[in-house]
């Protein structure tokens, strides 16, 4: 009978222990022994820089000024002020990436559903959230806030035939979360996948790692493997809880079993992760602009060890910070004038009264005696007479077709002067439209409008090509305010760069669309590349961003 018991008590042990490791939280990082920090991203406004910091702990009272130290290159700033994101105005966006192919099952999609709706209902009413159904291809929807209007969207989602391109689908999310409009301050990925990749050709992992880690965008990863014995499918869990870990904040979690209350809570600590990030806020006067790296770095010191993390800063927002920096700086102050010294009495000596006859005086002109005034009216009358002299041979000489230097005709030795050709550039001399490059070494022939400029907001762009061997003639410098073409050939482009036989004649267009720079490739043969991915169509760019034009790789700034 003892021994009966002692089995029973030993099966039903074990029947626990499987129960508990089939809950989904064997990933949640707040469950982790030692406290982490991630940067996600940071803000410039007009007084002060906003660090925007994930952490990975349920509660995040244990980040305080008492014990984070914030660092702006070598200078450590002053206490920040740090705020909880849930009690912040700011946007958050959710974007939430279901995979639909057919390596997944329709019961594993219904929970993916359930799991987006719990999401919803949680969230703030200010916050957003757009799905995107991933296979072949990846289908979105709006940018949606109503509850109800996005349990009805992700209801009509289904499985479907086609193939997983799960490393394509994260690569272009996570460029669409860092380019769209309706994308919040604060955003994240969540995907719903079993981890396959089917497709041969396209985006690697390690593309898709590398555009993660340079997001610094928290990715949420909920894994539904076919069979949680199987070792492959465990596998391929695995690589999907990867983009999760080494992202900025974010959480893995294994779904093998799909329970009610396990949906809910999913959907809750992802929120919950999101409302309890961090806001750290510093005066801009406080920054050193002066070194030439820039990186921003917070460190917390806990009892298990300091949590850090940093982020760099780049340069267009240096810049930034510069000119905010200088219109902060206060006016000195005018230096007091000297006090007057006090006027010294002289003792008057009275001496005996004479009787003074007054002279009769003579009448004063403006001033001077008659003759003085009489002479310098002479004077001013001859001035003028002198000065319609010269007007008047000028403007006969100009009458006669006097031929300035400056129109390309003959000097005094008989040398012909050129004009603005001269210097490599093509159009009119009395408007240079703002274009500067150097023209010493370059061959770029910068074609210049002569349009009169539009009333809209004008774009300072600089094009800076990279490496060290290039220096200041690499850069390139132009204004916009509508669009800019630029290729090899100087009739079709208004940048023309000459001496790059990988470009085409005109090879991409830079154009201003709701107050954001764009550049679209104009179908070249070796096409255009925004921070090493080819561009098909239109594509918003940050001032930061590297371009492959041609044979050159330039930094675009504005």
């Amino acid at each position: 009978m003892k021994k009966t018991l002692r089995k029973s008590i030993i099966w039903l042990s074990v029947l626990c222990m499987l129960m508990g490791f089939s809950r989904t939280e064997a990933y949640a990082a707040e469950n982790e022994a030692v406290p982490e920090i991630h940067i996600d991203r940071y803000t410039v406004s007009d007084e002060e820089i906003k660090i925007y910091v994930n952490q990975n702990q349920s509660d995040s009272s244990w980040v305080s000024g008492d014990n984070t130290k914030v660092m702006f290159g070598s200078k450590e700033l002053s206490t920040p002020n740090i705020q909880k994101f849930s009690d912040s105005p700011v946007k958050v966006t959710y974007k939430c990436l279901i995979d639909v192919s057919g390596s997944m099952s329709q019961d594993r999609i219904d929970t993916a559903k359930e799991i987006i709706k719990h999401i919803a209902s949680a969230k703030r009413p200010e916050d957003n959230i757009t799905i995107t159904a991933m296979g072949n291809d990846i289908i979105r929807s709006d940018y949606l806030t109503d509850a109800l209007e996005i349990s009805e969207k992700v209801s009509g989602i289904s499985v479907t035939r086609e193939d997983t391109n799960l490393y394509y689908a994260i690569v272009e999310e996570i460029k669409e979360l860092k380019t769209i409009d309706e994308v919040g301050t604060k955003r994240c990925l969540v995907i719903f996948s079993d981890g396959a990749d089917d497709q041969a050709t396209g985006i690697t992992r390690e593309e898709a790692t590398k555009a993660v880690t340079d997001s610094h965008i928290p990715v949420f990863t909920v894994a539904m493997p076919k069979n949680k014995d199987k070792k492959s499918d465990q596998e391929m869990a695995k690589i999907l809880g990867s983009f999760a870990r080494i992202s900025s904040g974010g959480v893995h979690y294994y779904t093998p079993d799909f329970e009610g209350s396990d949906l809910a809570l999913i959907g809750d600590q992802i929120v919950n992760k999101v409302d309890n990030s961090l806001i750290f806020t510093e005066d801009i006067r406080e920054l050193d602009t002066t070194e030439k790296a820039h990186e921003l770095k917070i460190t917390v010191k806990t009892s298990e060890g300091n949590a850090e993390d940093v982020i760099d800063v780049a340069e267009s927002d240096v810049k930034r910070i510069k000119e905010i920096q200088e219109e902060l700086e206060p006016e000195p102050e005018p230096e007091p004038e000297p006090e007057p010294e006090p006027e010294v009495v002289e003792e008057q000596v009275t001496e005996p009264v004479e009787q003074i006859v007054e002279e009769p005086q003579e009448k004063l002109i403006f001033g001077m005696k008659p003759m003085l005034f009489y002479i310098v009216l002479a004077a001013i009358i001859l001035l003028l007479i002198l000065i319609g002299v010269i007007i008047y041979l000028k403007t006969r000489d100009n009458e006669t077709g006097y031929q300035s230097d400056y129109d390309g005709g003959v000097d005094d030795l008989g040398n012909t002067m050129g004009g603005v050709d001269d210097i490599g550039v093509t159009g009119d001399v009395s408007d240079l439209n703002g274009v500067t490059m150097p023209f010493e070494e370059s061959h770029a022939t910068p074609t210049v409008g002569f349009d009169t400029k539009p009333a809209g907001k004008v774009y300072h762009i600089t094009l800076t090509r990279m490496g060290k061997e290039v220096g200041d003639n690499g850069i390139l410098k132009f204004d916009m305010s509508d669009k800019y073409t630029i290729g090899r050939s100087a009739s079709k482009s208004k940048l023309a760069i000459t001496n790059d036989s990988a470009l085409s004649g005109l090879h991409c267009t830079m154009f201003v669309k709701n107050n954001r720079v764009y550049i679209k490739d104009e179908g070249t043969t070796n096409g255009t590349f925004v921070n090493g991915v080819p561009i098909t169509g239109e594509f918003a760019l940050e001032s930061g961003d590297t371009l492959i034009l041609g044979s050159y790789e330039y930094r675009v700034t504005w």
